[in-house]
């Protein structure tokens, strides 16, 4: 049978046979669209799944150490509370001691990169003292001056110096044996030069950064005899926040409101205790001297440790006196004043022994001082 006879024969056939193969081939590239989509989508579904895995994982990984910074930080504030409300003691200030020793061990742990964006070394030159310091890279007026002059207020160190060695011959005592309180320690200028000379220091820095450099500092200064307190001091005991000035970090200005401004930076919460809980400490031991420059709180600390001035008479006090920050806190300036002359001192704005006798006018005048105060029957 030819072809031609077939095709007439099986017409219906054969038509049959093409569409069906038609459509096998149609099926079958359906098919395999389907399989390279299922392919492509299965690579894509994966490739962000992986994507968002490492995504998720970072995530949780920072997650995991915000937590674990914040468990720590929790332990901490709740040990700095435990602490706060107790009478300072000998074991209390071996605690603190020893925390500062902790820190200087485990440098890698506590090491805390955004703080240390801002800080760099400088060197301390007084007369024959030299040592090493950390300080702030820019924007804070304290550590320009030590790391261009290597110093900071040397004028100012020098009276403190003259009334610690009077203090030191008049009581027959060596400097290991008598006590400074430092309140607003900064960066540690104050404090680790005094230290350097042999003096035991007490210190009260609220900033959670300047005592980040005050650690680090004594780090640098392991034999000096310094107890770092991370509270500020204030009437009652209570979480604030501090401001920081944009060109002044290092100084700061408490606020039990959070508040917005531009020229300030919110530095976080701090803690505020009484200096009435440190009184008990100091009554057998050779109080000298208390440097005082807190931003106008000064009025709230020394009327939560009044006794220091009524009963004790600490000799000499340091004291930076700006009255439109002590107003800012509900202070009078000039009651604040009185409560010095009122109990014997003597206030002088050169140095500690100097003679002439300043109207209250006067001193109520000056804006932003430092004042050289002295209790005048302990230096007849």
């Amino acid at each position: 049978m030819d072809s031609e006879a077939e095709s007439s024969i099986f017409p219906n056939i054969k038509h049959k046979f093409i569409k069906n193969e038609n459509f096998k081939y149609i099926i079958l590239k359906i098919f395999i669209f389907f399989i390279i989509l299922y392919i492509v989508i299965s690579i894509a579904i994966n490739i962000i799944l992986f994507k968002f895995s490492i995504k998720f994982q970072n995530k949780f990984l920072k997650l995991n150490v915000d937590l674990n910074k914040t468990i720590s930080s929790l332990k901490e504030f709740m040990k700095a509370k435990h602490l706060e409300t107790e009478e300072f003691n000998e074991i209390i200030n071996e605690e603190y001691r020893q925390n500062q020793n902790n820190f200087c061990k485990n440098l890698n742990e506590n090491y805390n990169h955004e703080f240390e964006k801002k800080i760099k070394f400088a060197k301390v030159s007084f007369n024959n003292i030299t040592f090493i310091m950390s300080v702030y890279k820019k924007n804070d007026i304290i550590s320009k001056e030590i790391y261009k002059h290597q110093a900071w207020d040397r004028d100012g160190a020098y009276n403190l110096i003259n009334g610690l060695n009077f203090y030191s011959k008049k009581k027959n005592l060596n400097n290991k044996d008598i006590y400074i309180i430092d309140l607003g320690g900064n960066i540690g200028w104050y404090t680790y030069l005094l230290g350097k000379f042999g003096y035991n220091i007490i210190t009260f820095e609220p900033s959670s950064i300047n005592y980040y450099i005050l650690k680090k500092n004594y780090c640098l200064n392991k034999e000096v005899n310094v107890t770092l307190i991370n509270k500020g001091l204030f009437t009652e005991n209570k979480v604030c926040h501090i401001y920081s000035p944009k060109n002044n970090i290092g100084n700061g200005l408490i606020s039990c409101t959070e508040k917005t401004n531009a020229k300030f930076i919110n530095n976080g919460e701090i803690i505020l205790t009484k200096l009435s809980n440190y009184i008990s400490f100091f009554k057998d031991k050779n109080l000298a001297m208390i440097k005082i420059d807190i931003e106008g709180s000064e009025g709230k600390a020394f009327e939560s440790g009044i006794e220091l001035i009524t009963k004790y008479h600490v000799p000499f006090i340091h004291l930076e006196f700006t009255p439109k920050y002590l107003s800012l806190y509900g202070t009078n300036p000039k009651k604040f004043l009185e409560m010095f002359i009122n109990n014997g001192y003597k206030i002088n704005l050169l140095n500690f022994f100097e003679k002439k006798i300043y109207d209250m006018k006067f001193l109520l005048r000056k804006h932003n001082i430092n004042f050289y105060i002295v209790y005048t029957p302990f230096i007849k």
